[in-house]
């Protein structure tokens, strides 16, 4: 098991929260990777009242047991990353469910003695939650999974600062995508057109650089655009933070964080630490 991903899970997460309350978007153009596309439509601002609720919280005594919950969307698979834009549209990057029966498949990451299977399940939903209505509005992304459609590592995160951009995760050697297929470890971006398209292959930074000079091992987890050529991207595989620049095709190290030791979740059931 890799023990690179949990100190740069942290800063996915934060890219990824910097990604929200942004801009609008059209559609994705398509590469060499067979996929479908949707047109995306939006405009600019955030739900009303979400910052002020937000700060609310903040300044609140408020306790776990006090939070309300309100489905807003269901039947989707492995989501991961949000993105929200105007009129108050909420994208989720769904992952997928791998491969099922599939015979392109690899020891897991994670626990070599189980495997996961590839296959074109990731897509992206759009939720309007002034209405409730959702629609797949991109489908066709590569996914890897367990067998069960479980723990499926795909289409990770969506930002639409300008540049609407998206990433698609790998979570090992890049070497594997010789079994798996192409496009994992890809960025991906819209330049006006009405299709997907893969523009650079952020996951091959890992191999020709390992800027932690640690495994090799990437699993892009997070994009926050900058504009309209540049994103950066928390790989929390290669543990690195990376600038990624569509119009010059170049991947380039940031920041790079060292390994951090903590404290292993209940739910795993391991031993406790001596």
């Amino acid at each position: 098991m890799s023990v690179k991903f949990p100190s740069v899970r942290r800063i996915a997460m934060s890219v990824a929260v910097a990604a929200l309350l942004l801009t609008p978007i059209s559609a994705f153009a398509q590469g060499e990777v067979p996929i479908k596309g949707g047109m995306f439509r939006s405009g600019l601002t955030p739900p009303a009242g979400a910052l002020s609720t937000t700060s609310a919280v903040q300044g609140a005594d408020v306790s776990p047991q006090d939070a309300t919950f309100e489905v807003i969307a269901e039947g989707l698979n492995n989501p991961r990353g949000l993105d929200i834009t105007g009129k108050n549209m909420l994208f989720v990057a769904e992952a997928g469910i791998g491969g099922p029966g599939s015979t392109a498949c690899i020891p897991d990451p994670e626990d070599p003695t189980s495997l996961v299977c590839a296959g074109d399940t990731g897509s992206v939903t759009r939720v309007n939650l002034s209405t409730g209505a959702t629609s797949r509005v991109a489908t066709g992304f590569p996914s890897l999974a367990a067998p069960d459609g479980s723990g499926a590592v795909g289409m990770t995160d969506v930002s639409f600062r300008g540049g609407n951009f998206g990433i698609v995760g790998l979570g090992a050697d890049p070497a594997a995508r010789e079994i798996v297929g192409a496009g994992f470890g890809y960025e991906v971006k819209n330049p006006q057109s009405p299709k997907w398209r893969y523009t650079v292959d952020v996951a091959q930074h890992e191999t020709d650089e390992n800027p932690d000079g640690g495994e090799v091992d990437s699993n892009p987890y997070s994009i926050a655009a900058i504009n309209g050529v540049e994103a950066v991207v928390a790989d929390a595989g290669a543990n690195a933070l990376l600038t990624v620049n569509a119009a010059r095709q170049t991947v380039e190290t940031l920041a790079v964080f060292p390994d951090t030791m903590v404290l292993a979740p209940p739910f795993l059931g391991l031993p406790p630490a001596r």
